[in-house]
């Protein structure tokens, strides 16, 4: 099957070369992420331009959405929408202009999203076999990055959170496919040694914000296996990750950083010390809270954040702490750069309305949308403490997976990633086995 597969591919991109760098761009976000610069920008750029080509179409492809898809592409437009409107108080417009260009990634999502539903051909085979494969992609660098220098973080391409993010979030997509999905023993093998290889990845990232996403992973999929005919292997697969994990030399590198956390955080609450990891998080959080209570609608306007900080400095508040102009939490700095309306549009558009679509689609233990879950889930806990809304190629992998799951999933076939890996996904086959292999 998965050779008749390969052949149907190749036949198709020597008849349409534009669509195989399609699936070689969506492959490569999947597989190689943020760890390559312009991966996912160029991606979703390509997607967008494509989708221009098809704007004739638009208008009756939205006909024939359902209403949570609409809800979730109107939400989208409205956050780009806040953006706008917080010029009204902007005082530095260069920097504005900067933010602005990431809050059009969520629009532009729209026709891309368009465009993916009137697709002949789905793009959610290539975008999980790429994520299949990431934990090897993501390790290599990761190791590459550590044996030149130890006594940092690993990262590659971007900023060491933004790495170790996307590690641990295509680790989570890697185990639901391993609890969820049928696969020959082989490459259940090579999934599952792609996961930990993620997993290591994003923690010799020391990206601390990233493991906090591990609990609910363990939770969401125990939820799911429980609840299903033959869960015999899935939790003991769950169980051996757990034990890993436990086992792992890494597992000091999170002890340690936990405690460094800790201490951070009762050094803010003594009033003793601000200048430091949590600490200085915190004072940007109360800094931004305040800036909310001056522009409670509005906002003090995008790319402001940092003058308003400074003007607080100026005034003896939090002296000692590095002046940025990210507040390293997406919904506190929402709500200080956009104002209410912005923070609405956020969890709307970023996160409730994303997970009802994921959840209602096909409901929520399809594969896909057990998926979709964990992606919204992910950036969702990611944004308590990094403002990964002004990262542009966070934002943009974001939008890619979202925009090609969410369209295959609601699809009338559910796509074709079946075939892709050779097995199945189907759920009446996994109750009839009761060892779901």
């Amino acid at each position: 099957m998965l050779k008749a597969y390969i052949q149907k591919c190749f036949a198709e991109f020597h008849a349409r070369p534009l669509d195989a760098l399609v699936f070689i761009c969506v492959f490569a976000v999947g597989a190689v992420g943020v760890s390559v610069k312009d991966v996912t920008s160029s991606t979703l750029a390509l997607l967008f331009l494509i989708s221009l080509w098809h704007i004739g179409s638009w208008k009756q492809i939205w006909k024939t959405l359902s209403a949570n898809e609409r809800l979730m592409l109107a939400g989208l437009l409205l956050f780009t929408l806040s953006g706008f409107l917080s010029w009204f108080n902007n005082a530095d417009h260069y920097e504005y202009v900067k933010q602005m260009g990431r809050y059009l990634r969520f629009a532009s999502a729209v026709p891309v999203y368009l465009y993916l539903r009137g697709r002949s051909q789905d793009l959610s085979g290539w975008l999980l076999a790429g994520v299949a494969v990431s934990g090897f992609v993501y390790l290599g660098f990761a190791l590459h990055s550590y044996f030149i220098n130890p006594d940092l973080p690993a990262a590659s391409g971007y900023h060491h959170i933004t790495f170790g993010d996307a590690a641990m979030m295509n680790a989570g997509m890697i185990a639901v496919m391993l609890v969820s999905m049928r696969f020959p023993p082989r490459l259940r093998y090579v999934l599952f040694a792609s996961m930990l290889c993620a997993l290591y990845a994003s923690i010799l990232s020391q990206a601390r914000g990233a493991w906090i996403t591990l609990p609910v992973y363990l939770l969401l999929l125990g939820v799911y296996a429980v609840s299903i005919r033959g869960i015999k292997k899935r939790m003991l697969a769950l169980a051996l990750i757990v034990v890993l994990a436990a086992l792992s030399p890494m597992k000091d590198v999170m002890v340690k950083r936990y405690h460094d956390a800790m201490n951070d955080i009762n050094e803010f609450v003594s009033g003793e010390q601000f200048a430091t990891s949590i600490g200085g998080r915190l004072a940007m959080w109360d800094v931004a809270l305040d800036v909310w209570r001056e522009n409670p609608l509005l906002g003090t306007g995008l790319g402001d954040y940092d003058n308003d900080l400074v003007r607080y400095q100026q005034a003896g508040r939090y002296a000692s702490i590095d002046v940025h102009g990210s507040v390293h939490n997406i919904y506190i700095q929402t709500l200080a750069t956009t104002g209410l309306f912005g923070f609405a549009a956020s969890l709307f558009a970023i996160v409730l309305l994303p997970l009802r679509l994921f959840s209602s689609a096909a409901g929520w233990d399809h594969p896909l949308s057990l998926a979709g879950i964990v992606l919204v889930l992910s950036y969702a806990l990611f944004g308590l403490s990094e403002s990964w809304i002004l990262r542009a190629p966070v934002v943009s992998m974001y939008m890619v997976y979202m925009a090609i799951m969410a369209s295959s999933l609601c699809r009338a076939n559910n796509g074709d990633y079946r075939y892709f890996f050779a097995g199945s996904t189907d759920r009446g086959l996994a109750d009839a086995d009761p060892d779901g292999y």
